[in-house]
C-alpha cells in the first residue's frame, strides 16, 4: 500500500460499521489506519497478522493505540522469559 492519506479508506470501514477489522499492512500503515480511526472516532476491535506483533514497538510507535489490538503469531513475544527465547537472546 502506497498511499499515506488513509482517511478515504478509515471513512469506507466506518461507512460499513465495521465492528472488527484485519489489519495485513505494514507496521507504518497500520498505526497510520488506528491513529487516523482514533481521530475520526472509529473504535472497531482491531486485529492484524505476525508482522505487527512486536508489542512493544507497535505500542511506542502508537503513541499507546495499539493497546488492544489483538494479534496472529507464531512465535513468543519479545520480553518472553521462556528457556527457549532467553536461549536466542544470549545467542545474539
Amino acid at each position: 500500500m502506497a498511499d499515506t492519506d488513509l482517511k478515504p479508506h478509515v471513512m469506507e470501514m466506518k461507512k460499513a460499521d465495521a465492528d472488527m477489522v484485519l489489519l495485513w499492512v505494514s507496521p507504518t500503515h497500520a498505526v497510520r489506519i488506528v491513529g487516523t480511526a482514533q481521530a475520526m472516532q472509529f473504535k472497531p476491535q482491531w486485529m492484524s497478522t505476525s508482522t505487527c506483533s512486536d508489542f512493544p514497538l507497535m505500542q511506542n510507535i502508537s503513541k499507546g493505540l495499539w493497546k488492544d489490538v489483538i494479534v496472529a503469531n507464531f512465535a513468543e513475544v519479545p520480553e518472553s522469559t521462556s528457556p527457549l527465547m532467553l536461549k536466542y537472546k544470549k545467542s545474539l
